[in-house]
């Protein structure tokens, strides 16, 4: 017969500062990477996930968006990209980063939608600079007992 050694208080409470510092240090990456990128010419839009009891509505500020440029693709169950070429070229000395050279044409933004919903109903509009996306939500059926 095997004798299990019970774990310190010292080790537990080590263990869970191990895991509390790994999620931090990932959060803190993924908000100090760049919106932009020089190289293809893009900047990412600010956006918004609202979920509602019917429905998700995504917003994206995309000032200097051609309306008829935007396109949107569902990638997976739950990631959707919104993208949109812009009426004109955006220097970095515009957006003050002067230590940057290069200009932007396009935004392009990744957004996760937290619930189930029905794409193939997805309604979107662009106005006055912000994208705005309905999604009706995917009604889940409950198991019976």
């Amino acid at each position: 017969m095997a004798i299990r050694r019970r774990r310190s208080l010292a080790d537990i409470v080590d263990e869970y500062l191990e895991d509390v510092e790994s999620l931090t240090e990932g959060i803190i990456e993924s908000r100090l990477a760049p919106t932009w990128d020089t190289r293809t010419s893009t900047l990412e839009a600010l956006s918004n996930v609202r979920v509602l009891r019917d429905r998700v509505l995504i917003t994206a500020d995309m000032p200097l968006a051609k309306g008829d440029s935007v396109t949107i693709e569902v990638y997976g169950k739950n990631t959707i990209q919104m993208c949109a070429e812009m009426s004109r070229a955006v220097s970095c000395r515009e957006l003050g980063l002067v230590q940057h050279r290069g200009e932007f044409r396009r935004f392009c933004t990744y957004v996760k939608v937290p619930v189930p919903v029905d794409f193939k109903k997805m309604k979107f509009k662009l106005k006055k600079g912000v994208l705005e996306i309905d999604l009706p939500r995917r009604l889940e059926r409950r198991a019976e007992r």
